[in-house]
């Protein structure tokens, strides 16, 4: 699970996102989760914050 200090971010746009990730250069990307919650339950990888992204929107924006 995320720690009481982890952010949490779910961009609307690509700028929004590129903004999150230049102030949180240790976040991790999120897209979809399955494996991210599985390490998280197990203790292996510890999140200090987390990016959401919906691909599908997130790939129509880069690729324009």
């Amino acid at each position: 699970m995320l720690t009481s200090s982890a952010t949490f971010e779910q961009p609307a746009t690509l700028d929004e996102a590129l903004s999150f990730l230049a102030a949180n250069s240790d976040a991790t990307i999120l897209a979809g989760g399955t494996d991210l919650m599985v390490e998280q339950e197990l203790g292996v990888r510890p999140l200090t914050s987390v990016l959401a992204v919906d691909l599908k929107e997130v790939s129509a924006k880069v690729r324009t």
